[in-house]
Order: C-alpha cells, then structure tokens, then sequence
C-alpha cells in the first residue's frame, strides 16, 4: 500500500469515528503512516499502517503504547471502522476512571 493511500484511508477513519462521535476523538495529527490524537479527552493514542494491517494503541506514559485492538485492511473497511470505534467506546472507555468520564459528560 502506497504512502498517499495509507494517508486516505487514515482521513476517511478520522471521518467515521467523527461522524460517530464528534467529541470523541481531538485534534488528529498525520505522519508517516500513523495517525494520533486524544481519545476522551483522556488518552493520546495512535493508528499505525503497517504489513497490510491496521493497529490501535493507547499511550499510557510517555514511551510505552499498549495495543488494544489489530485488523487486516483486506477487511471490509465499514466492518473495520465499526470494531475500532467499538474497541473505543468500549475497552477504552473502561480504562478511563468513571469520575473523569462523568465530569467531561461522556457518562
């Protein structure tokens, strides 16, 4: 897969998860083959391309990534943008202490 189209299918992720949850995820920012942003206004976290797949980490301190979620991109992309955004609401989610979650008002 090419730089520009990794670049795209970056966007048009940003794009879903936004159209699910404009607050959902923050500034996203774009390089190489990687996206980043804070999710719940609580955990940066990071989107990689790489060997035909796409993985999902939080960031928990500054040098260590926990991986929460993986999928080949030869998975039907709608299919794709539902599990991450799941893998989100869900497993991120549960990380989050609950009292951060409510003062924010995603609770």
């Amino acid at each position: 897969m090419e730089l520009d189209e990794k670049f795209n299918l970056l966007i048009t992720l940003t794009q879903k998860i936004r159209s699910y949850d404009k607050h959902l995820i923050d500034t996203v920012s774009f390089y190489d083959n990687k996206m980043s942003s804070i999710v719940y206004d609580y955990y940066p976290f990071e989107v990689e391309i790489r060997d035909n797949n796409l993985y999902f980490f939080i960031i928990t301190n500054r040098s260590e990534k926990k991986m929460l979620f993986s999928s080949s991109l030869n998975t039907d992309f709608d299919k794709l943008c539902d599990s991450l955004i799941k893998c989100i609401m869900t497993d991120v989610k549960k990380q989050i202490p609950k009292k951060f979650l409510k003062a924010k008002g995603f609770l």
